[in-house]
């Protein structure tokens, strides 16, 4: 399944992760619907959180979340409404995890909350590794892993 990562495969065995908590979490009240424009992590699926099950849905998810040109503050809470009636009409929550553009997410908050889903940010941590190459060459990555949802008391 792609989310908005138009060209980029899903992370190895995710597929299978949201095939499986889509299928066994539907309309479960610990659900989360995932509003943003990336696929839940193998982690965040198994704390609850589900994709839309209709390509189009998540076609037009991403069509919101994207901004093209400098937007107008009338055009972001337009864009907040249209993703949380999206999300209402999902019914398959009434939580869902937000992020993504700054100037969007207080928006898309209140839009949530009228209309009865409580919106959570997703909580990272980060760990450094380090692989030393043949060469001596040092090589940094960070790995983030999902640790929580900030909005959420559990």
């Amino acid at each position: 399944m792609m989310h908005c990562n138009i060209g980029q495969a899903a992370p190895a065995g995710s597929l299978d992760l949201m095939a499986e908590a889509s299928a066994t979490l539907r309309n479960l009240p610990g659900q989360i619907i995932n509003l943003t424009q990336h696929d839940a992590s193998p982690d965040q699926i198994r704390a609850g959180v589900v994709e839309f099950r209709d390509a189009e849905a998540t076609e037009i998810l991403c069509d919101l979340l994207t901004f093209e040109v400098k937007p107008t503050l009338g055009c972001i809470e337009q864009r907040a409404r249209s993703i949380a009636k999206l999300a209402a009409q999902s019914g398959k929550c009434s939580t869902a995890m937000i992020g993504g553009a700054p100037y969007l997410m207080p928006f898309l908050e209140k839009a949530l909350m009228a209309v009865g889903i409580q919106p959570l940010y997703a909580f990272s941590k980060r760990e450094s590794v380090e692989t030393i190459a043949a060469d001596g060459s040092v090589t940094k990555r960070t790995i983030f892993r999902h640790a929580g949802f900030i909005g959420r008391d559990d």
